[in-house]
């Protein structure tokens, strides 16, 4: 069952609830984030790197950048919603590396992500 109770240190139990919070900066490496709302929150180089899961997290309408850190994440069933938006940082890019994600969720326009050993799944034949 979802937590509907909003927690934005994390401190509760998961799932977590932190719709709208501001977790700029913050290192959430250890946690589990399954099913965690993370909608329209604000994750500017938030470190998501070593997170137990993010299956089924929602991100939709969240602004990254910054250096978002996502490396080694497994985002196959992560919700990042319509056009997601990765940041607008060149020097400071979302970081992506050795992460999997579909490309679905990338869509055709790859800016500002270190994609470095990224596993794409679902690349279209015609790309």
């Amino acid at each position: 069952m979802a937590q509907t109770t909003l927690d934005c240190t994390l401190s509760g139990p998961p799932p977590y609830n932190c719709q709208g919070c501001n977790l700029s900066g913050m290192n959430l490496a250890g946690k589990d984030l399954t099913h965690a709302n993370f909608q329209s929150a604000t994750l500017t180089g938030t470190i998501f790197k070593d997170v137990v899961s993010m299956a089924g997290a929602n991100l939709t309408g969240a602004t990254m950048g910054n250096g978002t850190d996502f490396s080694g994440c497994d985002l196959s069933t992560a919700i990042f919603g319509p056009n997601p938006n990765f940041g607008s940082n060149a020097s400071n890019l979302t970081k992506l590396i050795g992460a999997t994600i579909p490309y679905a969720t990338l869509g055709t326009t790859w800016r500002y992500l270190d994609l470095t050993k990224t596993s794409i799944t679902g690349l279209p034949q015609d790309l």
